[in-house]
């Protein structure tokens, strides 16, 4: 799966926290529109498309074209089909936008922040014009709009913070189990590296394409989760035929679920973790059969993938710890003599 995985590109969690935290330490020493921008990137990479949008409308200047400036727009969602959604979060985002701008109570300060910034700049240097009443009011609700933005901003970075901070020890925690089941596929079953890939490549291709089609490639997803599992348990017990358990249970190469609860009683590990192993991989077998009616009902191609990738994690997690029980009793053999 690594190998699949890194040939993408992609940003990880400690990567996004230290832009963040970058943001935030320079926050007061950055102007303004520089730190706004740097949120709309980070909001972005997040897929958080309500707040890249929001925060973008503060930095954009006034006018252009409208078809280029939807189209910048669009590029900031997450799901572009969301785009004229009177719900979503394009839609949300304006409506945020004009009420913060709003100057009594038929206009809107529609200029960017550096605009803005920059008249403030002139009418301090020229107090000979900045005194009238109007230009007083004026500064006074652009100042506010600026408050307001830097809010916004000071508030999201401070959430990521918090946000990616448990992201990243939870992702630190995930990449050291990754690479201690990698080491057990390389050493045991190292075909299922290759079988892994296919499943992380179809969950790729299956973003990009219909409904009809998402549903045959979660299908197919499927079946090769429960290749590999099958495989694993090859590996670790295999079927023979006419092989029954003391209950009865034939144990050839076609029962491989019969196969796994019979090695589960084997393995050299304590009840609570026997019990626990056995839960989840009860889990998964539950997870294929209930995915199975799903898949033949023609799901959307998002639910697809959101499924595909719970099974294909589910399947890591378990192949994972049932060849860690195999290592765990073979080391325990070992040290008997």
């Amino acid at each position: 799966m690594a190998s699949e995985l890194s040939s993408l590109p992609m940003t990880t969690t400690d990567e996004l926290l230290a832009l963040v935290r970058r943001a935030l330490d320079e926050f007061d020493d950055r102007p303004l529109s520089a730190t706004v921008r740097r949120a709309v990137r980070i909001a972005n990479l997040l897929g958080e498309s309500e707040i890249a949008l929001r925060l973008a409308f503060e930095v954009k200047s006034i006018g252009g074209d409208s078809r280029a400036n939807a189209e910048d727009a669009r590029r900031l969602l997450a799901d572009p089909g969301a785009w004229g959604d009177p719900e979503g979060p394009a839609e949300s985002a304006v409506r945020e936008y004009m009420e913060d701008r709003r100057v009594g109570s038929d206009k809107v300060q529609s200029s960017s922040i550096d605009t803005i910034e920059h008249w403030e700049r002139y009418f301090a240097a020229h107090e000979d014009i900045a005194n009238s009443k109007e230009i007083l009011e004026r500064r006074i609700a652009d100042l506010q709009m600026l408050e307001r933005a830097r809010h916004h901003t000071f508030t999201a970075l401070c959430k990521w913070e918090r946000q990616l901070s448990l992201g990243s020890v939870s992702e630190r925690i995930f990449s050291g189990f990754e690479r201690r089941v990698q080491r057990l596929l390389a050493e045991g079953a190292p075909a299922l590296v290759d079988q892994f890939n296919a499943v992380f490549r179809r969950m790729r291709d299956a973003a990009r394409i219909d409904s009809e089609s998402a549903s045959e490639e979660f299908a197919q997803a499927v079946g090769t989760c429960r290749r590999i599992l099958k495989a694993v348990i090859d590996h670790v017990f295999p079927g023979h035929t006419g092989l029954l358990s003391e209950e009865g249970h034939v144990l050839d190469a076609e029962k491989y679920r019969n196969r796994l609860r019979e090695f589960t009683k084997t393995v050299q590990v304590g009840d609570r973790m026997r019990g626990a192993a056995e839960a989840t991989i009860v889990s998964l077998c539950d997870r294929f059969d209930a995915l199975d009616g799903l898949a033949s009902k023609g799901v959307h191609a998002g639910v697809a993938l959101e499924e595909a990738e719970l099974c294909a994690i589910n399947t890591f997690i378990v192949a994972g710890e049932i060849l860690r029980l195999h290592e765990t009793t073979l080391e325990a053999l070992v040290e008997r003599g």
